[in-house]
């Protein structure tokens, strides 16, 4: 922090921005240097959040999601309702291909918190994949209400329209992934 000033960097300002619009505030938390997870689990033993940060950036670098998944699963020891807990956890089952584990934790986070698109997106994806598709139709057009603007949501009723048999639809939603 020079000069009394702090800087991030390595951001996508345009997603954060279109996260806070669409979401509202956040929480959150920015480390700067080495961060010793144990000493912040330490200091805040009570606070989900620590394990879910870690299991969530261990899912994103993919290179040990078992792990990721135990993380999660300790933030949700700590605190069962955490719904984004739920969520991120569904979503490391269901790359680890473990759909029907990853279905009913997608639906926990709904039933914590139904305003989650991204659990109703998942959960759709997942019964896709289980050949449920009137059941993902339903999940992924709830997403679409709750997130209009997310494409990868358009992508996903794209690929149910076109498993569904109605190409020409399935072309008009893949547009407007877009």
């Amino acid at each position: 922090a020079d000069n009394g000033l702090v800087g991030i960097g390595d951001i996508d300002t345009r997603r954060l921005t279109r996260l806070l619009r669409e979401k509202g505030a956040q929480n959150g938390c920015i480390m700067a240097g080495d961060v010793d997870e144990a000493e912040a689990i330490r200091r805040a033993p009570e606070d989900p959040r620590w394990y879910y940060f870690s299991g969530r950036l261990l899912a994103i670098r993919g290179t040990d999601l078992a792990a990721a998944g135990e993380r999660l699963r300790a933030a949700l020891a700590v605190d069962p309702s955490y719904a984004p807990g739920h969520l991120r956890l569904a979503d490391v089952l269901a790359r680890q291909g473990e759909l029907a584990a990853a279905a009913a934790a997608y639906r926990r986070a709904l039933e914590l918190d139904a305003s989650l698109a991204k659990a109703h997106q998942g959960l759709g994806q997942v019964l896709l994949l289980q050949g449920e598709t009137a059941a993902a139709l339903e999940a992924l057009e709830r997403a679409r209400e709750l997130a209009p603007g997310d494409g990868s949501v358009w992508a996903a009723l794209a690929q149910v329209r076109l498993r569904s048999g109605s190409p020409a639809r399935s072309r008009t939603w893949a547009r407007a992934a877009h």
